[in-house]
């Protein structure tokens, strides 16, 4: 619950900085791979309708509650589960706050991501390794 809350709070934080830096300023580059820049991401599950979203969200929900419920777990794994839970809710606020989730990190001219996202990439594969 802890991992997920500050998932949350960074990620919105970071947002939030990156929305004012970007009023103010022009994309930043810190290399020729990374540079921080506003971009509007509709998502691979929020891309639908705000119904579908919050459908497959309500669902990811309950499979975090019964994985948290059904046995006692190593911390790493909690805090993957969190990790991924608070990455998901943070983008499911952008949803519904912003109507599209907000990424301002964007990789090679290709990807653009979030904290969120890098939350939910990084718990699911805490979670992962620990189930096999």
């Amino acid at each position: 619950m802890l991992v997920g809350t500050a998932v949350i709070v960074l990620d919105q934080l970071t947002k939030f900085w990156a929305q004012r830096r970007s009023a103010a300023y022009r994309p930043q580059a810190f290399s020729k791979i990374l540079r921080v820049e506003i971009v509007l991401g509709r998502g691979f599950v929020l891309r639908g309708p705000l119904a579908l979203t919050v459908l497959v969200s309500a669902i990811a929900f309950l499979l975090v509650v019964w994985l948290l419920v059904e046995a006692a777990r190593p911390v790493s794994f909690l805090a993957g589960l969190g990790a991924a839970a608070g990455g998901a809710t943070s983008n499911l606020l952008d949803k519904l706050m912003r109507g599209a989730v907000l990424d301002f990190i964007v990789v090679l001219d290709r990807a653009a991501c979030n904290l969120a996202d890098l939350a939910i990439i990084g718990g699911v594969a805490v979670v992962a390794l620990y189930l096999l």
